[in-house]
């Protein structure tokens, strides 16, 4: 029964998916019930000791899934703030299956967030208390350590490279993104160009059309070296400065890294190479298209 509420709850904020996406206060859109239903279909000591009128909730950062900061404001439980996740349908793009085994191994070997509950609709996992990195920081000697030890210990953990190897051959996806990514947006331009009303998105796509040329694809993979070339290990395959959290006390700050959508096996560099090149860009910048070199 609790299991069946669940599901209707996560149907009625799926509802109000794209209403959530384009509202700054989710909270006029979603409502409590709803969230204090799947928390507490998980939970024992949120049903007994969390008055689900007095929850509050934030809608976070993220593009394929609604992710939501949800604090019960009682102390009375174990896990007083929790972050939901509820998948979006992004089957084309991602993994759905693989990203929740992952996800497991990656929590159970302390490399990311706590997994407290897991459905293949949504994920309760744990909230941490931190920020953001930004291109600045990024550069910081103490983060580059950091970042360096953090990065090593993920590509070369035995737990995840045998999670990963029972569900996909190990091939760089370095190799494979020219066949899958690219050369898709390639043949179905026409299709992308279609769908959108937006001039500036279509300018967006022509540009980028042109930059993926088949003379540029078949010089990607020209350059691209085979695995027999560079060692190939598990990776997170999407850093930037929103995907790496620092957390704890001033003097003994730590970095975890957060979003395993994209982990796969790649070449050792390739993580190396997205932080080099995050610190390159400011996010931050105010008119369009809203970064800057």
């Amino acid at each position: 029964l609790l299991l069946f509420s669940s599901m209707e709850s996560v149907q009625r904020v799926k509802e109000k998916w794209f209403d959530v996406f384009r509202c700054e206060d989710a909270m006029s859109i979603l409502q409590k019930e709803d969230i204090y239903d799947l928390v507490s279909s998980s939970f024992e000591d949120w049903k007994l000791h969390v008055d689900w009128k007095k929850i509050d909730f934030t809608k976070c950062s993220g593009f394929t899934n609604l992710t939501l900061k949800v604090n019960a404001n009682t102390n009375l439980v174990k896990k007083p703030i929790v972050f939901i996740r509820i998948f979006g349908s992004t089957d084309e793009v991602i993994n759905a299956e693989k990203e929740r085994m992952m996800f497991k191994a990656i929590s159970e070997e302390g490399l990311g967030p706590q997994c407290l509950s897991s459905t293949p609709e949504y994920r309760i996992e744990e909230f941490i208390e931190g920020n953001s990195l930004n291109n600045l920081s990024l550069g910081e000697d103490d983060n580059i350590r950091k970042y360096a030890s953090l990065i090593c210990d993920f590509h070369h953990n035995s737990t995840l490279q045998e999670a990963l190897t029972h569900i996909e051959d190990k091939t760089a996806v370095a190799l494979t993104f020219r066949k899958t990514w690219l050369q898709k947006f390639y043949d179905n331009y026409p299709k992308y160009q279609n769908m959108t009303q937006f001039p500036e998105n279509k300018a967006i796509l022509e540009r980028y059309h042109k930059f993926c040329s088949s003379q540029f694809l078949e010089e990607l993979e020209r350059l691209i070296p085979s695995d027999n070339d560079w060692p190939v290990v598990v990776s997170h395959n999407d850093i930037h400065e929103n995907n790496i959290i620092q957390y704890g006390k001033e003097e003994e700050k730590k970095l975890i890294l957060i979003d395993f959508e994209y982990c796969a096996w790649n070449y050792r560099g390739f993580d190396l190479g997205i932080w080099i090149s995050e610190r390159m860009l400011d996010y931050n910048h105010p008119e369009f298209p809203f970064f800057k070199l």
